[in-house]
């Protein structure tokens, strides 16, 4: 529910005025790197997914950044599906007025109810998995494994990579230090390794036992001061009113 309401906080990203200072050039940080020129630190969002760029955003103001095309184009797709419909003025206060009555019958409710209880075998308050069925094992002789790290052009790792066999459906990512163990047939030839900002590439596999040195180059990425168009407090209230009253009516029907 939280990262829904930070999507409706925010309605578009752009970039105003794009720096033309050289990102490898600048001295790295905890969140990026920091730029010489206007003393700020300029935050890496090439390395975020979608959630964590408007996380982000939602609640950090005059942010410089570092942001593919892409990514952006993407978040912008996000947010625009997850705005509120317009309504009228007297719908705000239709809601605002059916929550109110919601919540004192949801009190009331809540005083009254027994509590749940949940069953559990031979006193194990954990959950208990059961599989049933048979399992199917592959043939370890017709199969090897494959590792290797991932990194950039600067030798710094890469996670998240996707590993995936060429033409077939193996595949995995890479660990936060960007390496990565994947299992794959003996007839497999090629892996392709891509990533979000990053060119793709076809790796030969030619000698299985020894560990894979990749290194992805990056797309060019755009810098500056990120431009956050965001809704004003009135529809954010709104939007956080109708959100409260959906799930409300949801666990009234559970």
């Amino acid at each position: 529910m939280e990262n829904s309401f930070q999507m409706m906080q925010l309605k578009h990203l752009n970039i105003p005025q794009p720096c033309n200072q050289d990102w490898n050039s600048m001295t790295a940080t905890e969140s990026g790197r920091h730029c010489q020129s206007c003393s700020k630190t300029v935050v890496d969002f090439t390395r975020m997914s979608n959630e964590e760029i408007i996380g982000y955003l939602s609640v950090s103001h005059n942010v410089c950044g570092r942001i593919y095309p892409q990514q952006m184009n993407g978040v912008n797709m996000q947010l625009a599906n997850r705005q509120p419909q317009s309504k009228g003025g007297w719908a705000r206060w239709m809601v605002a007025a059916i929550l109110f009555v919601s919540t004192g019958y949801n009190r009331a409710n809540a005083q009254t109810a027994a509590p749940a209880t949940e069953q559990t075998v031979g006193g194990n308050n954990h959950p208990v998995d059961y599989s049933l069925g048979k399992v199917a094992f592959p043939d370890s002789t017709q199969f090897q494994v494959i590792t290797g790290k991932v990194t950039d052009t600067a030798y710094d790792a890469l996670p998240g990579v996707t590993i995936r066999v060429s033409g077939a459906n193996y595949a995995t990512q890479t660990d936060d230090n960007g390496n990565f163990s994947l299992r794959v047939p003996k007839s497999a030839r090629t892996i392709k390794i891509s990533f979000v900002g990053f060119e793709s590439t076809v790796v030969e596999i030619k000698n299985p036992g020894k560990k894979l040195k990749i290194r992805l180059k990056s797309n060019s990425a755009m810098l500056g001061g990120m431009g956050v168009t965001r809704t004003s407090l009135l529809r954010q209230l709104y939007a956080g009113l109708v959100q409260r009253l959906s799930l409300g009516k949801v666990n009234r029907e559970i």
